[in-house]
């Protein structure tokens, strides 16, 4: 659905290109001002003006690279808007359509968690998903290269931990998306039991069952803390594990560039380059655990969504069937029969009921 919109696609696009263009530049700038910064500290020769100018320029481009942002995030959310606005269209029509056999399987709690919660962690990841995630994959490809251009043996250690990530994380968004999974049917029962009550409270006040309500729904309500609180564990030791991987190679690098630049096989701008460089890589690796939740949220949503979308309709329309006029007479049923469920026995078997113009009769 979201290809639908392929111009505000592009757009998200081309503003997320400009913005990874922008930062990937920056280092290289800063990096420059630092060396000519130490050269005229060591008393070289170094022209102010072209300092400033430099200096200008990183500015500029900062800016720049800002508005970009905003563009990438302001295009990415229509796009995510604009797509679950025809999933919830799709969602809706489709429910409207079945047959009175699928309101008997489906409860309107779940329908209504399906419509709002589901389709809305759709959106989220369609921003996250389809707009950022290219945009990571760019950091992901380039900024390594850039590293290993500065310095080989540093380039070589930085990455290394990245494939380690990569399996960690793969292996936590597995675990995150069936627990996601089972909070969102749990939520689904948990709405289920709320839009039940409310509508019935007056049956419910008539055979004094609130305690029985609120125990009934205290248990629904249990099971969807206790998984999202199981979810949140999973997410922090994913995202504690990149943390700690982070500044353990920082201070790897710092030591080794250190000695590098000591030894005049880096300059300290290379060496800042390197750093500043590596703290952009670092993005894209601490969002790998929003990602993975989120991707794992999503997929289980989606699942749910499109269980109900693709729902065939049990009571076919005949090919050749035509639009009936307003009519006047009779009705009559000549031995049918009624179940709620296929395997089930039926409820009502060869009945035979003639209804009159103005009738009105009631099967008890």
């Amino acid at each position: 659905m979201a290809l639908k919109y392929k111009l505000i696609l592009f757009y998200a696009y081309l503003c997320m290109l400009g913005a990874t263009a922008s930062y990937l530049i920056l280092p290289k700038m800063f990096g420059i001002a630092i060396d000519w910064t130490v050269s005229a500290l060591e008393g070289g020769s170094v022209a102010i003006n072209m300092l400033v100018l430099i200096c200008v320029s990183i500015v500029c481009l900062s800016a720049l690279r800002g508005l970009l942002a905003f563009g990438q995030n302001y295009f990415g959310e229509s796009l995510g808007q604009h797509a679950v606005y025809d999933l919830r269209k799709l969602f809706y029509s489709h429910v409207q359509s079945r047959s009175f056999s699928f309101f008997d399987k489906q409860h309107t709690g779940n329908l209504m968690s399906i419509a709002i919660t589901d389709v809305e962690a759709i959106r989220m990841f369609i921003n996250v998903g389809m707009v950022r995630m290219p945009y990571f994959v760019i950091l992901f490809v380039a900024v390594p290269i850039m590293l290993m251009s500065i310095d080989l043996l540093l380039g070589i250690i930085s990455i290394c931990f990245v494939p380690i990530l990569g399996v960690i994380s793969s292996r936590i968004k597995l675990r995150l998306r069936k627990i996601w999974l089972q909070v969102q049917k749990d939520m689904a029962d948990s709405s289920t039991v709320l839009q039940e009550n409310l509508s019935g409270m007056k049956v419910v006040k008539a055979f004094g069952s609130e305690k029985h309500e609120e125990i009934k729904f205290d248990h629904y309500n249990a099971k969807v803390a206790s998984g999202s609180v199981k979810a949140q564990q999973f997410q922090i030791i994913n995202m504690s594990i990149i943390n700690f991987s982070y500044f353990t190679l920082i201070a790897v690098i710092l030591l080794l560039g250190g000695y590098r630049v000591m030894g005049d096989a880096l300059t300290a701008g290379e060496l800042a380059q390197f750093l500043f460089y590596f703290q952009i890589l670092n993005l894209p690796i601490r969002s790998v655990g929003m990602m993975v939740n989120n991707f794992a949220r999503a997929s289980a949503a989606a699942e749910r969504v499109f269980n109900i979308i693709d729902t065939d309709q049990d009571v076919k329309e005949h090919p050749s069937a035509i639009d009936m006029p307003r009519v006047k007479g009779k009705v009559s049923f000549k031995e049918v029969g009624f179940k709620y469920l296929e395997g089930t026995e039926y409820a009502l078997h060869n009945i035979s009921v003639e209804v009159k113009s103005g009738e009105t009769i009631a099967l008890v």
